[in-house]
């Protein structure tokens, strides 16, 4: 929670990202899922990161290491900006930038990873993928039978209008427990001739030609 609450997310995605995208809010949620749920805007918060770590047994603050891709060559650089911004409240990070393939070995074992996640089209999909309890691409390791709970009403509620007012509360709990720190959702680009009509791309850069004819 201490590395969470360092963060000035929109600051983060403006040097990492040159501002486009979206900044996050530390719940895996987006606001393209339909049943996305908008919190309470997050601060910086040094003065509470601080006593989070004094009272954690760690006065005189704490050192990290967290593993990352070198490439995109935006993941490093955040990486390094998200440790700069950490230092006020005493949290020492030391970045380890590893070729991509030796990162893929461990992103799901090491304590302290940056991964970039690929859209899934609903946000309890990426939950259920993500942070239940037990899963395998469960990379925090979060286990919390209050969250589980919370997300199978979600996820068991058709409605989205309704599904809505429930992933506010499994939003919360995430954010609350400080299981990631997410700085940023990022856009996605494609470039074309002007011939190409009708084209639109998907968050995933899925090539989708069924409605796209030439001109």
């Amino acid at each position: 929670t201490a590395v969470r609450i360092c963060q000035d997310h929109q600051r983060l995605l403006d040097i990492a990202y040159r501002g486009k995208g979206a900044p996050a809010e530390d719940h895996h949620v987006a606001p393209v899922h339909p049943e996305y749920a908008k919190l309470p805007a997050q601060k910086q918060d040094y003065a509470r990161a601080k006593k989070l770590l004094a009272d954690a047994g760690h006065p005189n603050g704490i050192d990290l290491k967290i593993d990352c891709k070198k490439t995109p060559s935006w993941e490093p650089a955040l990486a390094q900006a998200m440790a700069e911004m950490c230092k006020p409240a005493g949290i020492r990070i030391k970045i380890n930038v590893m070729p991509d393939a030796q990162y893929w070995k461990i992103w799901d074992k090491t304590p302290f990873g940056f991964t970039a996640w690929t859209h899934r089209p609903l946000g309890v999909m990426v939950l259920n993928l993500g942070y239940r309890s037990g899963v395998p691409w469960n990379e925090s390791h979060y286990n919390n039978p209050a969250f589980d709970s919370a997300l199978d009403v979600a996820g068991a509620t058709l409605d989205v209008e309704e599904r809505r007012k429930h992933m506010a509360k499994v939003e919360k709990i995430l954010q609350d427990d400080g299981v990631i720190a997410q700085p940023l959702w990022r856009s996605v680009f494609a470039a074309g001739t002007k011939r190409v009509q009708g084209y639109e791309l998907h968050p995933t850069i899925y090539h989708q030609l069924g409605k796209v004819w030439l001109a």
